[in-house]
């Protein structure tokens, strides 16, 4: 990372993945340290390291908003630490896979069938368009 600062090069993500288990808590506790840094991992053995703005919650924000959408009219699913920025965000509808991260289910609104069962996420779509008697609420054309 010293050498990639020093040389100026610009990153926006930064994928690591190993084995050694050990070397990756280093780096995560080191990089941490840096406010301008977001450090998360979808799996035990990797990081997922990017600057503070290109999280999936701010990028997702960004984008609804430029489409003209609110936050309230967002739903979102996760299931790893790399989701949490999203989830904790107050979006419609956070939804949490059932065999998700504790940390990513706490944060989340809802927790809904294991990403492992087939259709979860048709699942919950379809329980919330039950519950809104099958119709999109939407003021767009």
């Amino acid at each position: 990372m010293d050498e990639l600062e020093k040389q100026g090069i610009i990153i926006h993500k930064i994928f690591l993945f190993t084995g050694d288990l050990e070397m990756l808590d280093k780096i995560k506790r080191r990089l941490m340290q840096n406010p301008e840094l977001a450090v998360a991992s979808s799996f035990y053995n990797n990081l997922e390291i990017t600057v503070k703005g290109a999280e999936k919650g701010p990028a997702i924000q960004e984008y609804i908003e430029s489409l003209g959408y609110t936050k309230e009219e967002v739903m979102v699913f996760g299931d790893s630490l790399n989701d949490y920025s999203m989830l904790s965000m107050d979006f419609g509808a956070t939804v949490a896979m059932e065999n998700a991260d504790e940390e990513v289910k706490r944060v989340s609104k809802y927790v809904t069938k294991s990403n492992e069962d087939l259709g979860g996420v048709a699942y919950t779509i379809h329980e919330l368009l039950k519950k809104q008697g099958g119709k999109i609420n939407s003021n767009r054309e």
